[in-house]
């Protein structure tokens, strides 16, 4: 078993870290963790069309009358709460969507340059 030390650093060098940048006097965070940034794209993504589509699904299925057999604990606190959960599941979904498909760079960029025309 290794040491108790080497498991700390271990999980230490896995946690992010966040320095602070000075950008037209608000105050941004850059990430210096592939784990937690915007890197992981496809895993976004891929996190995103899940939410969505089954979010989709399942409201589609409690039209017919039957639900997806992993979901059915959300009808135990009942119906309505069911259907707000599965509306929070599309929207976070298309939020996820969206963050993870636009280019922050070129949008830094952009408000720069509008920035400077005004």
């Amino acid at each position: 078993m290794p040491p108790l030390a080497a498991i700390f650093n271990f999980i230490q060098n896995r946690l992010p870290t966040f320095e602070p940048v000075k950008h037209f006097s608000v105050q941004m965070v850059r990430c210096s963790n592939t784990l937690i940034c915007m890197k992981n794209k496809g895993l976004l993504l891929l996190l995103g069309y899940l939410l969505f589509s089954l979010g989709v699904t399942s409201m589609v299925m409690e039209l017919v009358g039957t639900h997806w057999y992993f979901l059915g604990w959300l009808e135990h606190a009942g119906r309505l709460t069911a259907f707000v959960l599965k509306i929070l599941m599309l929207i976070s979904g298309i939020l996820i969507i969206v963050f993870a498909r636009t280019d922050w760079e070129q949008e830094k960029l952009d408000s720069m340059k509008d920035e400077e025309e005004v």
